[in-house]
């Protein structure tokens, strides 16, 4: 297996790009009192996930929480279900959160990470940034 998982990653080190459509899909109830969005992506050409396709063995399936969306069209009938691995739709609540507020420490590590000041400096530039507030 290793052995595969290293051919395949040479070998889609060398070939083309996987060509993607980003999909989001409106769907609303018959009678308009359910509306759901799906986002998702749609395979074009395979690319380099062909090379992964011969040794994970699962399809196109994608790794992140994205996924390949079915071909749609406008009135095709499709079920909703909830808490099912099933064909069909999952319900999911998506919410948007604002990045956390800077600590004392955040900041030094944020200082740190670009290579601003030095340690001796960090206690002056946080006095300087409470005083601003």
């Amino acid at each position: 297996r290793l052995y595969g998982l290293i051919w395949a990653r040479a070998m889609a080190s060398q070939m083309t790009p996987a060509l993607t459509d980003r999909i989001a899909a409106e769907i609303e109830s018959a009678d308009g009192n359910l509306a759901l969005k799906a986002n998702g992506h749609r395979l074009m050409f395979p690319g380099y996930l062909a090379a992964y396709r011969s040794v994970k063995g699962d399809g196109d399936a994608p790794s992140s929480d994205d996924a390949w969306l079915p071909v749609l069209a406008a009135g095709d009938a499709l079920r909703v279900e909830r808490d099912s691995k099933d064909k069909g739709c999952v319900a999911t609540e998506h919410k948007t959160m604002p990045p956390p507020r800077y600590t004392d420490g955040s900041i030094v590590k944020a200082l740190e990470e670009r290579g601003i000041g030095r340690p001796s400096t960090y206690a002056p530039i946080l006095k300087v940034l409470a005083q601003r507030d």
